[in-house]
């Protein structure tokens, strides 16, 4: 199940990036953003939070006039990254910069075909290396050879 989880956090990675937008007119709710905080910003919600942070990640929960709250999915404590799960209201004049995370399609279709090519390659040795079998049984019997591609444990 472990493996799942880093196979899963390693495709998003690998296909999403930040982009900048204006912070007077941030994207709707539900959307994943990063936060980077003003000086006053970072004080109140270092406060807050107890850590130093310069920066906030999260889902936008709700925008109003001058503020929006978000559900934090970490922070970054003068660059090094923690976890946190916790509501934060920011008013836009503590922000600096809001990047909105999207879809990178030209990583995501570079990760896919690299993907491709090296499962086609251990593939192709998995049946290379079972074809080698040692000579013929006697009896003219049938080789059955089997490649276990992968397996489940409870």
């Amino acid at each position: 199940m472990r493996f799942l989880g880093l196979v899963t956090a390693l495709l998003l990675s690998a296909c999403s990036v930040y982009t900048p937008g204006p912070v007077d007119a941030p994207p709707p709710p539900e959307t994943s953003v990063r936060a980077t905080l003003n000086t006053a910003g970072a004080v109140r919600v270092s406060g807050i939070l107890g850590r130093p942070v310069q920066e906030v990640e999260g889902r936008i929960l709700d925008v109003d006039g001058d503020s929006l709250d978000l559900r934090l999915l970490s922070t970054t404590e003068y660059g090094r990254p923690w976890d946190s799960s916790a509501t934060l209201r920011l008013a836009k004049a503590e922000v600096l910069q809001l990047d909105e995370k999207r879809l990178d399609a030209k990583r995501t279709a570079l990760f896919v075909g690299g993907m491709g090519v090296v499962s086609g390659v251990v593939i192709a040795a998995l049946f290379k290396a079972a074809s080698r079998g040692g000579g013929e049984e006697p009896g003219g019997g049938t080789d059955l050879t089997l490649i276990p591609l992968f397996s489940l444990r409870r």
